[in-house]
């Protein structure tokens, strides 16, 4: 009953917390414009900008984000003599009551969350020309896809096997698509992250940060007590998540290029496969 409860309703809960000023709408008598698509596609645009900044990031660490990204590495090691206590921790707590909880959290790290919270706020912003509003839906969208992306790629990598199997927290198989064997990092927790990082950065309201932190722990937590993750899974998931969240909202592409100016992918063929290149 609590998570159809707040499948309906956190949505609606969301969106009044970011647009409370319902002028927004009065103050657009003509929701569409000739040129939508020319904005969809410049957004399209600045999403492919800001993935070739985000890629090439790692080259321009300073002194204070290698060492956050050493910190990250580190306490996810720590942590992971931990992870089997944890587990049964998490099992001794089990209630009807905390299986409606932990259901909330991972409804929010869910996949379709991104979709149905950027892609409303993206459709809200570009419908009553409100470029503010647009641009926190697509920030919503290209942070969980990126962040997801690391995340993938990892997974398959390190290919640690999930606690359901009772293989122990300490069985790797590298290289591994096999969802039984791609525990870390999570992914729900990655989604959860992303999203609340940039709708705390772009609300700018400590309450609202508080709600959409809480959610994302809350998210983190359910996967553990779900026994779908250890814990140190959901603490890398969830730097993951932060870090490229922080990252879009405050190194949008928008910075880096000029709107009257093209932008555009140009592939190429080559005799070893095909060329990309980002025109700007």
């Amino acid at each position: 009953m609590f998570n159809k409860y707040f499948s309906r309703s956190w949505l609606l809960l969301l969106l009044y917390v970011l647009f409370p000023n319902s002028t927004v709408i009065s103050q657009n008598k003509e929701p569409f414009s000739q040129n939508i698509f020319q904005t969809i596609g410049s957004d399209f645009q600045i999403v492919f900008v800001d993935g070739y900044h985000l890629l090439i990031s790692p080259a321009k660490f300073s002194n204070k984000d290698c060492l956050i990204t050493g910190g990250v590495v580190l306490s996810t090691t720590a942590i992971m003599p931990l992870d089997e206590n944890l587990r049964k921790s998490a099992k001794n707590n089990y209630s009807d009551f905390n299986d409606n909880i932990m259901g909330a959290g991972k409804i929010y790290g869910s996949v379709l969350s991104p979709v149905i919270i950027g892609g409303s706020i993206y459709t809200y912003g570009l419908f009553f020309k409100n470029e503010n509003i647009r641009t926190t839906g697509r920030m919503v969208i290209e942070s969980v896809f990126y962040a997801g992306v690391v995340t993938s790629i990892l997974k398959s990598l390190i290919g640690r096997s999930r606690p359901y199997t009772n293989d122990g927290s300490h069985f790797y198989k590298p290289i591994q698509f096999n969802t039984a064997h791609t525990a870390l990092p999570s992914g729900h927790s990655t989604v959860a992250f992303a999203i609340s990082s940039v709708l705390s950065n772009r609300i700018h309201n400590t309450y609202a940060s508080i709600g959409l932190y809480s959610l994302a722990t809350l998210t983190s937590v359910s996967r553990v007590y779900h026994d779908d993750h250890w814990a140190s899974d959901v603490l890398l998931g969830s730097a993951i998540g932060y870090f490229v969240g922080n990252f879009i909202s405050n190194n949008s592409g928008e910075l880096y290029i000029d709107k009257n100016k093209e932008v555009s992918l140009n592939i190429q063929p080559t005799l070893n496969g095909l060329n990309c290149i980002l025109l700007f």
